[in-house]
């Protein structure tokens, strides 16, 4: 995982698993926990590099995807990302701070059909940073089996038979960091 001090940037990135599922759209919200929202994507890698609608302010992002001639939801490109973030560290980060970057679950909606309203069921795994010096030994586990870290009774667990499955994860895959 990247190794940087309180105050730098990291690159996180929304890759998806949706098995054989087209997406005809998605809308999320990030839940920063405390980090700042640098910067956001304007493509999505996993749905045809189709341009992203953003709102920073809220830390929101959408698409409609659905073809141009056809009008039907676009393949996904598993394991690419549907949404890139540049997030900041706190300046005033102490070592043992951590901070679980994740996706509002009530917020979080992939779209099968344009316009019908029929959602897939959808979860997603946390990206945790922890601030200091990584503890000898510590791993993380890359993408797609969800890394072991502590998280809050409000981050939603990765239920195996979610038809998307979102990773919160760095340019490595790995879904934790020490910074």
């Amino acid at each position: 995982a990247a190794t940087v001090e309180a105050g730098q940037t990291l690159m996180v990135s929304l890759l998806v698993d949706a098995g054989n599922n087209t997406c005809a759209g998605f809308d999320a919200q990030y839940d920063l926990d405390g980090v700042e929202l640098v910067k956001m994507g304007q493509k999505s890698k996993a749905l045809a590099d189709m341009t992203l609608n953003t709102n920073p302010a809220e830390a929101r992002v959408s698409i409609m995807s659905v073809g141009d001639t056809t009008g039907e939801p676009v393949a996904v490109t598993n394991g690419a990302a549907a949404s890139q973030i540049q997030i900041k560290v706190p300046d005033n980060a102490k070592n043992g701070d951590t901070f679980t970057v994740g996706l509002v679950a009530d917020e979080l909606h992939v779209f099968k059909e344009g316009g019908s309203g029929d959602k897939y069921s959808t979860s997603f795994v946390p990206f945790t940073i922890t601030v200091g010096d990584a503890p000898v030994g510590t791993t993380t586990t890359t993408v797609p089996t969800p890394p072991v870290t502590t998280t809050t009774t409000t981050k939603p667990i990765q239920p195996s038979n979610a038809e998307f499955k979102f990773t919160l994860a760095d340019p490595d895959g790995k879904s934790a960091a020490t910074v």
